[in-house]
C-alpha cells in the first residue's frame, strides 16, 4: 500500500485500475505552484479517469499539479530523502509494499521473457519453412579517373552504331593502338590525335561537350548513387570501383548498406572490387580476395597482376541457418581479342580455387553448418 503523510491530504487512495505503484493519494486543486519543477515518476494507468499521467509538477511542499489541474501527493511510510532541487518533497516508503511491487513486476518480466523466446521459436519455424529470397545488382560504374568521354570505346555525341559507325569505330582503335615500329611507341597518344581525320572538329567538339556534362566525376557520383538506390538490391557488386572509403562507404552507409572493397594490384590502378548489403537483411561473416596472376616471367619469376576478386560471406538474418557467398569480379578486357579470352579463362579458375579454399574454411559444404549458397557477379568482358 501507498498511503500519504504529507498534512491535511486524506490518507491513500486506491484509483481505479491503477497498479500498485500507481497509489497517489489526490485532491482537488487547481492551483499552479511557479515554482514547480518537471516530475516525470507520477504516472500510471487509472490516474484522472483512467488514463496515464502526461505530465506533473513536484512542488516544494510536497503536492503534483498534473496537466489536468489536478494536484497529488507521492509519499508514504518512513521518510527517504530524493535527490533533487532544494526544498524537494521528502518521500519515504513501505519495505514490505515496494518488495510486493517488485515481485509483481519480476513476474510480468518473467513472463515477457517467455513469450519472447515463443515469439523467436515461431519466427525460426517460420522462416525454415519459407525459402530465403533478396535481390542483387552488378554495376560497372567506370572508375572516378576513367571516366573521359574522349576515350575510344565511349566517344559519345557521335553516331558510331550504325554500320558505317562501326566502321569508323574500328578504325579510331586501329590508330589508337598504333605503334612506330623503331621505339615501340604509340604514334597518335593522347586526345585528339587518334581522330584526326576521322572525326570532325564538329563531332570533336560534341564528344568534349558530352564529357563535361555527363563524365566529370563530380556529376556522376550523385547519379551513381541515386540509381544504385533505385534499384533497392539487398546485395550490390560494384566494380570499377573507387572512392570506396571517401563516398561510397559513407554515402551508402546512411541508406543501410554495409561493404567492403579489394583494389585491383597494379600501382597505377585506384578502383577494384566492391559488396554492399543492407544491413538489416545480412549479417557479415567474413571476406576474401584473389589478386588474378596474369603471367609469370620464365627468367625472373615476376609476376604481371592487373586485375582481382572480392569474397564476402553474409549470414542471413531472417534465415540464421543459411548463408550467402557472394563474389565480385571483373575480368580482362577487349573480349574480342582471343589472346584475352584465354587470359580470362585462367582468371576464373583462381577465382574458384579461391572459393573452394573459402568455402571448405567455413565449412560451407558440410550440411550441418546450414545452406550456403554461392552467386557470381561482375563485369566478364564476355
Amino acid at each position: 500500500q501507498v498511503h500519504s503523510q504529507i498534512a491535511g491530504l486524506p490518507p491513500r487512495v486506491c484509483l481505479p485500475g491503477a497498479s500498485p505503484l500507481s497509489m497517489f493519494s489526490a485532491h482537488e486543486s487547481h492551483i499552479v505552484d511557479p515554482r514547480a519543477e518537471p516530475f516525470a515518476g507520477c504516472r500510471g494507468k487509472g490516474l484522472f479517469g483512467g488514463g496515464p499521467l502526461a505530465a506533473g509538477w513536484l512542488l516544494s511542499g510536497g503536492r503534483a499539479q498534473s496537466s489536468r489541474g489536478r494536484s497529488m501527493a507521492c509519499t508514504a511510510g518512513s521518510p527517504a530523502e530524493v535527490p533533487g532541487p532544494a526544498g524537494a518533497v521528502t518521500l519515504g516508503s513501505d519495505a514490505g509494499a515496494l518488495a510486493a511491487a517488485v515481485a509483481i513486476l519480476q513476474v510480468e518480466v518473467s513472463v515477457l521473457r517467455t513469450q519472447l523466446a515463443e515469439n523467436q521459436e515461431a519466427l525460426r519455424s517460420l522462416a525454415s519453412a519459407v525459402p530465403l529470397e533478396f535481390t542483387v545488382a552488378q554495376y560497372n560504374i567506370l572508375a572516378g579517373y576513367l571516366g573521359q568521354n574522349t576515350q575510344p570505346w565511349f566517344l559519345y555525341g557521335v553516331d558510331l552504331n550504325s554500320a558505317e559507325g562501326r566502321d569508323r569505330r574500328e578504325a579510331i582503335v586501329s590508330k589508337f593502338y598504333e605503334r612506330d615500329l623503331e621505339t615501340g611507341q604509340f604514334k597518335n597518344k593522347g586526345w585528339p590525335h587518334y581522330v584526326r581525320g576521322l572525326l570532325t572538329d564538329e563531332e570533336i567538339q560534341n564528344v568534349e561537350t558530352y564529357d563535361e556534362m555527363h563524365f566529370r566525376w563530380e556529376t556522376r557520383r550523385q547519379r551513381l548513387v541515386a540509381q544504385t538506390l533505385e534499384l533497392d538490391a539487398d546485395v550490390v557488386s560494384l566494380v570499377e570501383c573507387d572512392h570506396f572509403e571517401d563516398f561510397f562507404q559513407p554515402t551508402l552507409s546512411e541508406y543501410g548498406y554495409d561493404g567492403v572493397h579489394r583494389k585491383r594490384p597494379r600501382h597505377s590502378s585506384h578502383d577494384g572490387c566492391a559488396i554492399f548489403w543492407k544491413r538489416t537483411k545480412f549479417d557479415f561473416v567474413d571476406q576474401e580476395g584473389v589478386d588474378f596472376i596474369d603471367r609469370v616471367d620464365p627468367e625472373t619469376g615476376r609476376m604481371t597482376k592487373d586485375r582481382c576478386a572480392l569474397l564476402v560471406l553474409l549470414r542471413s538474418k531472417t534465415h540464421p541457418s543459411k548463408r550467402v557467398i557472394i563474389i565480385s569480379v571483373h575480368l580482362a578486357r577487349n573480349p574480342e581479342d582471343f589472346a584475352q579470352e584465354l587470359l580470362r579463362t585462367k582468371q576464373v579458375a583462381q577465382v574458384f580455387r579461391l572459393l573452394s579454399d573459402f568455402a571448405g574454411r567455413h565449412s560451407a559444404e558440410d550440411p550441418s553448418g546450414g545452406d550456403t549458397s554461392v552467386l557470381m557477379c561482375g563485369d566478364l568482358n564476355a
